[in-house]
């Protein structure tokens, strides 16, 4: 599951019945990248936050080049952008 959070998407809904959310992929990263930065100001790095993301593309295409993109999370003063940047990337794959 960690490989794979998106296996989770809809967990709510099959368990307890409850209508699933209508988030995309593409709303968990930017909600992330807002998160990411509160996260920095208070002088955290991206790294902490994008290490968890990396399979959140698992088995689409473009996840590839996502998971690369984020890699550049441990360059120090890397920002919320790049979360941007890794979308743009999936989003150029899909087309």
């Amino acid at each position: 599951a960690y490989d794979d959070p998106w296996l989770f998407a809809e967990a709510d809904a099959r368990v307890f019945g409850r209508p699933a959310a209508p988030k995309t992929r593409a709303d968990v990263v930017r909600e992330m990248a807002a998160y990411a930065e509160g996260w920095l100001a208070a002088g955290g790095r991206l790294h902490h936050i994008t290490r968890h993301m990396l399979g959140l593309f698992a088995g689409v295409p473009g996840g590839r080049r996502f998971r690369q993109i984020l890699g550049a999370a441990t360059r120090p003063g890397a920002g919320p952008e790049l979360l941007e940047q890794a979308l743009e990337a999936v989003a150029a794959t899909a087309a």
